[in-house]
């Protein structure tokens, strides 16, 4: 699987490097100098990063792949997006792929099966979920009838109910509420209405006792129990490398096991350090808040804005409350950005 990333990275890369006297501009070479640095950090620890198990290479090589590949692929992707969203043959195969996907997810529903997929013997439903949620973003930002807004908005809610990812689920309805509070305010206060009342007429056991739901009437569970105990381990190894983090540090604290990193992007300041974390933090802020005052004046049917717009708010909403520093999502918005930025500013506009 690391192979077919990076040999999607390099066809990409190659594209971008034919094509760099057209991508050059200072807000795009922020976002750039932002990747190579982490991209050195993670480069510069392989010696002793590499001896933290007893698979130390292959377990590198796997993280890597989760970062340095997936960050620029993701980035680069981001890059390109102006170029897709425009193509109707794109939108075609991609509303009739995502139709293709519900009805696989709702009938394995219907037959009391988890629809997943499994690599390397491991199911992988959380980037499942995210991929499904981000599909359902860019169609509900393609469509201007409100009617398909909001059955694409309902379908995919239930969809990712089945899905099993709380975080996708939860991050994806907030996305949708701003969404349709800009589209479709009367739906959108209606259905506050219906959930406000079935809240305060209460709801059956079963539904508060249900895994996605507990969390909402404050129960908790093992795997938020678990991530509560990475969240405090890696905030005490946090205190003693705040500085220049450690790469993979937390397989080396846990007799070389993985995946027991924070489960938000705190853990990018872990793995990396203070500057690039701040560094990380100051593009983000920055370029978000430029894509918030477009959209904010746009009249909802800049198709570009729309989509760059409601994908960094679900991917902030993700790496903020449950998603960590393997989660790629952000870069495609960041580098989506900060070509809008490049667009706006070969067009002489305002922003």
């Amino acid at each position: 699987m690391s192979l077919l990333y990076f040999g999607i990275l390099i066809i990409i890369y190659l594209i971008n490097i034919y094509n760099y006297n057209k991508i050059k501009t200072k807000n795009i070479s922020v976002s750039i100098y932002l990747l190579i640095l982490v991209t050195l950090v993670q480069v510069v620890t392989f010696p002793w990063a590499s001896t933290y198990s007893s698979n130390g290479v292959n377990l590198y090589l796997t993280t890597i792949s989760n970062t340095i590949i997936k960050y620029w692929l993701f980035w680069f992707l981001g890059n390109h997006i102006k170029d897709i969203i425009y193509d109707k043959k794109f939108w075609t195969i991609m509303t009739y792929l995502w139709i293709f996907l519900v009805a696989l997810i709702i009938s394995n529903a219907l037959n009391n099966d988890i629809f997943g997929i499994i690599l390397d013997g491991t199911g992988i439903y959380l980037m499942l979920a995210d991929s499904f949620a981000i599909f359902s973003i860019f169609l509900f930002s393609r469509y201007n009838k409100k009617k398909y807004q909001i059955l694409i908005v309902i379908i995919s809610t239930i969809c990712l109910v089945a899905l099993f990812s709380r975080a996708s689920l939860y991050c994806f309805i907030l996305t949708s509420f701003i969404f349709l509070f800009k589209t479709n305010k009367v739906f959108f206060f209606s259905l506050l209405l219906c959930i406000l009342s079935i809240l305060y007429f209460g709801v059956s056991q079963e539904i508060i006792e249900d895994r996605m739901f507990r969390i909402i009437f404050g129960g908790a569970d093992a795997s938020y129990n678990m991530r509560a105990e990475d969240l405090s381990r890696g905030l005490e190894d946090l205190r003693n490398d705040w500085i220049l983090g450690s790469f993979m540090g937390d397989v080396e604290n846990n007799f070389g096991k993985s995946g027991e990193y924070i489960h938000n992007y705190i853990s990018f300041w872990r793995q990396f350090g203070i500057l690039p974390f701040v560094v990380f933090v100051s593009t983000l802020i920055y370029y978000f808040s430029i894509i918030t005052k477009v959209w904010f004046s746009s009249n909802n049917k800049d198709r570009y804005v729309n989509i760059l717009f409601y994908l960094s708010l679900f991917s902030i909403l993700e790496i903020i409350s449950s998603r960590s520093f393997v989660y790629p999502y952000i870069w495609f918005s960041i580098g989506g950005i900060a070509t809008y930025l490049k667009y706006a500013q070969m067009d002489d506009k305002k922003i």
